[in-house]
């Protein structure tokens, strides 16, 4: 039973390392620096449609009604027609969201980056809050080592 709970504690450990990673990466193609953007950030004057999403950003429309299956887009829909609407914040998502999935982030992780973006507000928020989460990650992987190191020599002793 302890050795379960240590593998799940470490894969725990290891999901929270890239979730961070990838907020850490949204967060840089959010400012821009990333070297391979393809455009500049979403200026939205009206919702796009589906397909204007998707034509701006090289994919299809299955794939952007995926990400919505997914829970990493929200769009709002039009009351007449039931067509989905996407202003700034989701044209936004969708390009995050297209960053994360051509570095093969799986859409599971991609929706948790894009929610934590959403309530972050702001990008200053959100690296406040990853410099906060990153820091109790490394505290929580230290203590792992040291009750490790414990549990070994705890092991040891009875060995003798």
């Amino acid at each position: 039973m302890v050795p379960r709970a240590v593998d799940r504690s470490h894969a725990e450990l290891l999901r929270d390392r890239g979730t961070l990673d990838a907020v850490g990466e949204a967060l840089a193609h959010l400012h821009g620096r990333p070297s391979g953007a393809r455009r500049p950030p979403a200026r939205v004057a009206q919702p796009f449609t589906i397909g204007e999403l998707a034509r701006r950003l090289g994919v299809g429309v299955a794939t952007v009604r995926a990400w919505e299956r997914a829970g990493v887009l929200a769009p709002d829909r039009r009351p007449s027609t039931n067509h989905r609407t996407y202003d700034a914040d989701d044209v936004r998502d969708a390009e995050l969201a297209h960053f994360l999935r051509r570095g093969h982030h799986p859409l599971p992780l991609i929706a948790t980056v894009v929610q934590e973006v959403r309530t972050a507000g702001d990008t200053r928020t959100l690296e406040s809050a990853l410099t906060d989460w990153r820091a109790r990650v490394t505290a929580r992987g230290l203590a792992m080592l040291k009750a490790a190191a414990l549990l070994s020599d705890y092991a040891g002793a009875r060995a003798d």
